[in-house]
């Protein structure tokens, strides 16, 4: 352990005098540290508590799972006995009220599901067709016919008198 204290000494002496050899000194620091290695029981020890962590987690879990299954039949029992009779049609009420439309939802979001994945086909198709080099050269012609188009229509019904005589707009 003194070993490169001493060491350390020798370079910081080496730094304030401002020799040239303190890179060197610095290097006989680094070589006089002693290596960090861990034990050799780390890793044993490192897994087996990961292994601790996760069974407890287990533990936990189903401790949890059972205590919310203990609970639920228990507010269902005292429920039965605080309305008496009535709890039986009331808990049926509310099965049924609550399940009623499941059913129609079901069917509604899988005609959505059916009616997206059409569209996604469809939206695929147009953008392969679009992005054809022939297909995007006729594109562009049409846009410029278009826009030479609407700058000649522009031009006529301007002189026409249809508008004021203002600044060119489209």
């Amino acid at each position: 352990m003194g070993h490169w204290r001493r060491q350390t000494e020798h370079w910081l002496a080496s730094e304030e005098l401002g020799e040239g050899a303190s890179d060197d000194m610095l290097g006989r620091v680094f070589a006089a540290l002693p290596p960090v290695q861990p034990s050799q029981d780390f890793a044993r020890h490192a897994v087996q508590a990961v292994w601790q962590r996760r069974a407890r987690q287990r533990r936990v879990t189903a401790v949890m799972t059972i205590a919310a299954s203990v609970l639920a039949a228990a507010s269902g029992v005292l429920a039965y006995v605080l309305l008496g009779g009535a709890s039986g049609w009331l808990i049926g009420s509310i099965a049924s009220v609550a399940t009623r439309p499941a059913g129609p939802l079901l069917v509604a979001t899988a005609t959505a599901v059916e009616w997206w994945a059409d569209l996604t086909r469809i939206s695929s198709v147009i953008a392969g067709v679009v992005a054809m080099p022939q297909n995007t050269l006729t594109l562009v012609g049409i846009e410029l016919a278009a826009g030479g188009a609407l700058y000649a229509l522009h031009r006529l019904l301007r002189g026409d008198g249809f508008r004021d005589p203002g600044p060119l707009c489209l």
